[in-house]
């Protein structure tokens, strides 16, 4: 019977150790298992599932509204009888509807929507609450002055180019920095896209902020600009402009380096027209580095660019770096992905790229007319180039008064474009390559011809004063190269 006994307490000995033991294994299981999931996002990226269901639920349902509306406008998308839709499908004060360049946006649960004209819906675009501060004295509270690059006025939202267009006097002469991407499409890229002011796209309505600078005539451009606008590699996205005159970011500006900016959108007018600049003064200078035009251009006037529309006067320096355009770009007369054209003034256009279709009367790849002793540099063209005249239609060059120096100009070997380097002209001096082919425009041994040119120059001006490294080139496979 003792052993028996013995036996029997052991064994519950052994059961209560054994219990104790299995909570602990549990316990630590059940930790790691909270760490793994932790650790691994599961938890985020089961929130994040969710809000994507439940943001494509809205989408499919505001699509239904907007196929509803055009229904009964017979396929004409408006704005009253999309409210209307909107109200049956989410119920009054549930959504927010604005009217937005040629389409719409539409808020719901601080998801954004855009709608486009044909009654295409984007996916939503998540907006937190605006907390952008000082918003249109371009100078945060007073800390900045714009009189040196390190107290160079800052921009932050739509409101502050508002206020630079409207007093251009006050910042002419100053440094101005844009501090991150701004989008005039987006609520997110303004202090208050709702604020009702004045009439700035001139329909005669007073409307909101973001509807007055993407409708009608659109944002207007800034005035005389002399100073230096830097982007700090940031976009100005989905600007607008439809004006009789000029149009371009600056309508006119002189003795300006802009640099290391982008721009998408639309800007159409009836005089000069460019991306960052419509016209260039009398004997001023201009410098454009790293900027990039994403923006279609036109004009029915005589000058489009894609960064330029046209420069007066001989002075220097006049240069272009590293910059690029793959925007559509027409005009009536010269057109040109870099610059719409120039009168007797020398330029270096070095180390450049187009990919947008080029139209005009006198249409280049890179530049609509070209005067001067100008230097064409490590540059190629893509586009597409279309002209009524086959003679006055180039890859790089259309309208030629000058002695220009081509060197490592390349563009595309395509029935869409006139076979010629440039168009009309005097004379011209050029070495190494011309007219090209899609395959090795698209392969490896042409990027490395691109950058053996950027290396061996900044090798040797890197002790030149106002140096300016040239940027690298990187193959891209099936398109063509861009920078590093």
């Amino acid at each position: 019977m003792k052993n028996s006994r013995t036996i029997e307490t052991n064994s519950k000995g052994i059961t209560l150790v054994a219990l104790i033991i299995s909570i602990i294994v549990l316990l630590i299981l059940a930790t790691v298992s909270i760490n793994l999931v932790m650790n691994n996002g599961l938890l985020d990226k089961a929130k994040s599932a969710v809000d994507k269901y439940s943001e494509g639920e809205i989408r499919e349902r505001i699509m239904l509204a907007v196929t509803n509306a055009r229904m009964k406008n017979i396929s004409l998308l408006d704005r009253t009888t999309l409210d209307n839709e909107l109200k049956s499908e989410f119920g009054e004060g549930n959504y927010e509807l604005l009217s937005v360049g040629e389409g719409f946006l539409i808020s719901v649960n601080n998801v954004e929507y855009l709608v486009d004209k044909d009654g295409k819906v984007n996916d939503g675009n998540k907006v937190e609450e605006s907390n952008i501060e000082y918003a249109g004295d371009l100078s945060k509270g007073g800390q900045y002055d714009g009189t040196t690059e390190e107290t160079a006025y800052r921009i932050t939202c739509i409101e502050d180019l508002v206020e630079w267009s409207n007093n251009p006097g006050n910042y002419s002469i100053k440094n101005i920095k844009l501090e991150n991407t701004i989008d005039f499409n987006s609520t997110a890229s303004y202090k208050n896209a709702r604020s009702k002011t004045t009439d700035i796209n001139g329909n005669g309505k007073i409307e909101e902020l973001i509807t007055e600078l993407t409708t009608e005539k659109g944002f207007k451009p800034i005035g005389n600009f002399s100073g230096t606008f830097d982007g700090q590699n940031n976009e100005i996205k989905n600007i607008y402009e439809n004006k009789t005159g000029n149009a371009g970011l600056f309508s006119f500006a002189c003795s300006t380096t802009i640099k290391n900016l982008s721009i998408s959108g639309k800007i159409q007018g009836s005089g000069k027209v460019g991306g960052f600049i419509a016209d260039c003064g009398a004997n001023y200078w201009v410098k454009m580095e790293n900027c990039n035009n994403m923006a279609e251009i036109h004009t029915t006037g005589e000058y489009a660019g894609g960064l330029i529309g046209y420069v007066h006067g001989s002075a220097t320096p006049r240069h272009f770096y590293n910059c690029s355009n793959i925007g559509n770009i027409t005009s009536n007369n010269y057109s040109g992905g870099i610059l719409g054209g120039n009168d007797n003034a020398g330029f270096m256009f070095i180390n450049l790229y187009n990919n947008g279709i080029i139209t005009g009367l006198r249409a280049g790849g890179l530049i609509g007319s070209c005067n001067g002793s100008s230097k064409i540099e490590n540059v190629y063209n893509t586009g597409n180039v279309v002209s009524k005249s086959e003679i006055n239609a180039s890859g790089i060059a259309s309208w030629i008064r000058g002695t220009p120096n081509l060197d490592k100009a390349y563009y595309l070997n395509s029935t869409l474009i006139a076979q010629a380097l440039y168009g009309w002209g005097w004379s011209y001096n050029y070495k190494g390559r011309g007219i090209s082919t899609y395959e090795y425009m698209n392969s490896q041994e042409f990027v490395n011809e691109l950058n053996t040119y950027v290396d061996t120059y900044n090798e040797e001006h890197k002790n030149d004063e106002d140096f300016i490294a040239l940027r690298r080139w990187k193959y891209n496979a099936g398109n063509y190269p861009t920078f590093e």
